[in-house]
């Protein structure tokens, strides 16, 4: 009523019942007409009137009142054959990692650990539930075919369209979750960032100080000087580095016994620290130059010749790829995964402790960082920056002692003596050396009339013309103190006190001190090495700009700068310098001539070690993946991108790419898949991780937010199963890219179909599952190719190329349908996409029927037959073809008829009816004439 008041052309639909059922009522008004639109839905056989064709021709005609011999419907049927029982050479071959080998408990005793030197990549399980393969015939007439219960015509082969459509693995009921194993990782290392628990609670009081043995020194000088209690891996028994490359045990009795064993902790020691020198097989040595990405494998085809998360990855904030810390976050993953969980972790973080203060205590760098003497790079993470500081402290104490242990050393062997440090003397021998060779009557005048104090010292070189204002001898470039480095946690601490000073006179004063003490310390070397300066002379050295000609300067009169320096040889200090209560001004009256090895040093490199190895200490196993996060999800990038499929791929192939992918009608399930960042379809599925490479960029520069990160690794873990799902797909219908097989596609019959299965059951049985796959791929090979492709190469090469064209074709079928959810298949049953979907189904059929988990076809006919007319199926689903039995049939019924009366105008009608597994549902439209009733 209410869409005929209001004119309404558009269909009114209501739902009624459940919203399962997706049942819905409707109806439709236009000028001199109205359709209503009504469903049935029967959780069961359909009635036996309704099993076919006719009975749905029937159906209309009772519906219209119309006999059924005076329709002429036209027909649009789509039969769907599902395959999800796979033959054995199609079955998935992904193998679960074999941790025995991994751990080194199989061969002859070498403790080989390359499993755990990388992240796993692939699934466990099929990532391809189901295929599923359409059959459509798009018009026929009446009369053209036959689907009634004594007759069925309807060949699939012969069918006009095909479509084909695959259905992942949901993890449901219905079968086990796909396992990604990088994902699994990933999620591990997720989960870990949020437990609090430190060393101590998870290992015990044995593991309380973390190696810290100068802490402890502190408090015990007997221990010091005999033997730590929790020795460290340097100094247990003689020999750490050969214990490590025979695998003996590296503890005392008094050591603690942590989760992960000698057999275990060895070898992950000896990957973290590799040592120089040793076997390849045993220790695996760092590249000499870390870079943002690894390179490639040498034995690896597919893959491009640049890397393509190479640019993106420079806005990573994680670390070096392959360097220590990038090791250290691949070994977390894998102790949290399968070596005991966040203890493992725990144990593994104890050891790098005592590792780490051993190369301190004994000036060794830390393998697989800067050792440069570069200050921290604040573009990388933390614990990267606190290695680099250390390795800075031991550059700094090597250049103190003049020595530095090399890294294969044993303790006992190149000890570093503890002393306090004492600033040596200034010897005749030094000052002759930084003195430039004057004329000796020059030097004698020089000497006389200056005091001791004011002796030069600290020369490192001239600076070429300048000359000194006051004196008019040659100024000299002084020896200063590096600046000192600092990490990014420093920084913000320093900036937190600048600001707690306020914004008072006070406050300016004492923050203009704090950050005035590298320039302090220059102006002190400055004056050392040129007795009599003036502070004009330290600026035109120091700050060139600072040193301005008069006429740019000012037209007045120039006003006498600091330490009576005035205008000399046209030029003057500028402004800012010459303001009263300059800082410069300050610091310079306060400065005292001592050369930079007399100075209080601006680096502490054993306070600053010792800051770095107590930060390291104070480190939860939680808090150390969080550290490690961004590095191992960037680690997990450039593991995607050593796949050659993932380049022939289209971004598209991640399914859903932010929508859902729904399954049959039957399922009544929804496979949801996380929305990926946008990428257009011409782009590759490389595009679309370099794009998430791009965002953990930005994420690893922010706050830590972990569910920002989880949204990270859930679209890894898209791209993984998409890998997975392309190779499944490629094993399934390539088996065998090198050979050409061809099948007859209409002339197949049951008794061919028979002698099949006993030439290829027997041959199967006799090889087993080795030579599965040879089986399958003689058993449908032409024969005739075969026989002459020997002695003629122009067959042959005609051959080879009509394979690679084959295999291109069947690629584009797999890539449309990673991308799309229903594809057409060109071709249909004579494609070349078509005979590969057959040959499938051929070899399905084959191992369903030789195992009996299909019905034989007699078999099946004669229990139909027995069964009563009311619970009896429909020929059309006890026919067997190439492709099986139907699993859905799918019927649009379209015809025009008189109605509601035979004076009534000839009206459009509509019939869809779906048959599924003791599912019937039928939708109608049927049109009803207003004017003429």
């Amino acid at each position: 009523m209410a869409a005929n008041n209001t004119n309404c052309e558009v269909a009114v639909l209501v739902q009624v019942l459940k919203p399962v059922e997706r049942m819905y009522l409707g109806t439709l008004t236009a000028g001199g007409m109205r359709a209503d639109l009504d469903m049935i839905h029967i959780r069961q056989q359909p009635p036996a009137d309704c099993l076919d064709y006719d009975g749905l021709v029937r159906l209309i005609s009772n519906k219209i009142r119309i006999e059924p011999y005076k329709l002429e419907p036209l027909t649009s049927v789509r039969f769907t054959y599902m395959l999800s029982e796979w033959p054995e050479e199609a079955c998935w071959s992904q193998s679960p990692p074999d941790l025995d080998l991994e751990l080194g408990a199989g061969g002859d005793g070498d403790l080989g650990f390359s499993g755990l030197t990388d992240l796993p990549f692939g699934l466990l399980y099929d990532p391809v539930r189901e295929l599923q393969l359409s059959a459509v015939w798009p018009c026929l007439a009446h009369g053209t075919f036959h689907d009634s219960a004594t007759k069925h015509t309807l060949d699939p082969c012969k069918a006009s369209l095909w479509t084909a459509k695959v259905l992942p693995t949901t993890g449901s009921s219905d079968g086990p979750q796909v396992a990604g194993l990088l994902g699994e990782h990933l999620v591990q290392l997720l989960a870990a960032c949020k437990d609090q628990r430190s060393v101590v609670n998870m290992l015990g009081p044995a593991f309380d100080d973390h190696g810290s043995d100068g802490v402890v020194g502190l408090s015990s000088a007997l221990d010091r000087l005999t033997e730590h209690s929790v020795p460290s891996l340097g100094s247990v028994i003689m020999g750490r580095r050969r214990r490590r490359h025979h695998g003996a045990s590296v503890r005392s009795d008094r050591s603690p016994q942590g989760p992960l064993s000698t057999e275990v902790l060895v070898p992950m020691l000896n990957y973290l620290f590799p040592e120089d020198g040793e076997d390849e097989t045993h220790a695996i040595c760092y590249p000499s130059n870390l870079g943002r990405v690894p390179n490639w494998p040498e034995n690896l085809e597919g893959l491009p010749d640049d890397h393509p998360l190479k640019d993106v990855s420079v806005g990573v904030k994680g670390a070096p790829a392959e360097g220590l810390v990038w090791r250290l976050s691949v070994l977390c993953c894998h102790a949290l995964q399968s070596l005991g969980g966040l203890p493992a972790v725990a144990h593994l973080l104890y050891e790098l402790m005592l590792e780490l203060r051993f190369r301190w205590d004994n000036c060794q760098f830390v393998p697989g960082v800067d050792q440069s003497n570069s200050p921290p790079d604040l573009a990388s993470s933390l614990l990267q920056q606190k290695l680099q500081m250390l390795n800075c402290c031991i550059q700094h104490r090597a250049n103190t002692t003049g020595t530095v242990n090399s890294a294969g050393g044993g303790g006992e062997e190149h000890e570093v003596e503890e002393m306090d440090e004492f600033f040596d003397c200034m010897t005749e021998d030094e000052d002759t050396e930084e003195e430039v060779e004057e004329p000796a009557s020059k030097r004698q005048a020089t000497t006389a009339s200056v005091s001791s104090w004011d002796r030069p010292e600290g020369r490192l070189r001239s600076s070429g013309q300048l000359r000194l204002l006051g004196t008019d001898t040659r100024l000299y470039v002084p020896v200063t103190q590096d600046p000192a480095p600092v990490t990014e946690d420093k920084l913000e601490e320093q900036a937190q006190v600048l600001l707690r000073l306020g914004d008072t006179d006070e406050g300016s004063v004492m923050r203009a001190r704090l950050m005035s003490s590298s320039l302090l310390s220059d102006m002190e070397a400055f004056k050392a090495a040129n007795p009599g300066c003036q502070l004009a002379d330290f600026v035109r050295w120091y700050s060139p700009r600072d040193w301005v000609p008069v006429a740019a300067s000012s037209s007045q009169p120039s006003p006498p700068a600091a330490g009576g320096d005035v205008v000399r040889q046209g030029h003057r200090l500028s402004d800012r310098m010459t303001l009263p209560g300059n800082l410069w001004q300050e610091v310079w009256q306060s400065a005292h001539p001592v050369p930079a090895r007399r100075q209080k040093r601006l680096f502490d490199e054993a306070r600053e070690a010792e800051q770095a190895l107590m930060w390291l200490g104070q480190l939860a196993p939680g808090e150390l993946c969080q550290q490690l996060l961004p590095v191992l999800l960037h680690a997990a990038c450039c593991r995607v991108a050593r796949e050659p499929t993932l380049y022939t791929l289209p971004s598209s192939a991640v399914w859903g790419n932010g929508s859902t992918s729904s399954s049959s009608a039957a399922d009544g399930a929804a496979v949801t898949v996380p929305v990926l960042q946008h990428c257009s379809e011409e782009e590759g599925l490389a595009a679309l991780l370099a794009l998430v490479t791009q965002r953990l960029g930005r994420l690893s520069r922010q706050p830590c937010d972990l569910l920002r990160y989880h949204d990270v690794v859930e679209q890894l873990i898209a791209i993984e199963k998409c890998i997975g799902r392309a190779l499944s797909l490629r094993h399934k219908l390539l088996p065998n890219n090198t050979s050409r097989r061809s099948s007859n596609v209409s002339g197949t019959t049951d008794t061919d179909d028979k002698s099949n299965l006993n030439k290829s059951g027997v041959r199967n049985r006799d090889s087993g599952s080795n030579f599965s796959n040879k089986t399958s791929n003689a058993s449908t090979t032409d024969v005739n190719v075969a026989n002459h492709s020997t002695d003629d190469s122009d067959s042959s090469t005609d051959i080879n190329n009509e394979s690679s064209d084959d295999t291109v074709v069947l690629q584009r079928l797999i890539s449309s349908l990673l991308s799309s959810g229903e594809v057409e298949v060109d071709g249909a049953a004579t494609g070349v996409a078509g005979q590969a979907i057959l040959r499938l189904f051929d070899r399905a059929l084959q191992y369903q029927e030789r195992y009996g988990l299909i019905p034989n076809q007699l078999e099946l006919e004669r229990h139909r037959r027995s069964q009563p007319p009311s619970s009896r199926r429909s020929l059309a689903q006890c026919t067997k073809t190439r492709l099986g039995y139907a699993g859905a049939r799918e019927y649009i019924v379209r015809t025009r008829a008189e109605y509601p009366s035979g004076t009534s105008r000839v009206m459009p009608h509509r019939l869809y009816a779906t048959f599924l597994n003791n599912d019937f549902r039928v939708a109608g439209l049927f049109t009803q004439d207003t004017t003429f009733t």
